[in-house]
């Protein structure tokens, strides 16, 4: 793990070093997912990280199956148990 320093601005905005943002490959205008742990550490991703981790979880849900077939096969399903 690696630790950095960051400094929080009189208008409480924070400066995250150019080493970690090449770590999370940050860009200009990017949005960040801020998560504040039960121990209180903060946790950042970018979005695009977050959004591949629940795309992985996802997969693993539905065993590499198509999540669009499933999709359809329950939402017939749904639809034939309301009639």
């Amino acid at each position: 793990m690696q630790e950095f320093h960051c400094k929080i601005y009189q208008d409480y905005t924070i400066s995250i070093p150019t080493h970690i943002r090449q770590i999370l490959s940050i860009l200009p205008n990017d949005e960040i997912i801020i998560t504040v742990n039960n121990e209180n550490q903060i946790i950042i991703e970018t979005v695009k990280s977050k959004l591949q981790h629940i795309q992985h979880d996802i997969k693993k849900f539905f065993h590499n199956k198509s999540i669009v077939d499933d999709f359809i096969k329950n939402k017939h399903k749904d639809f034939d148990d309301e009639q």
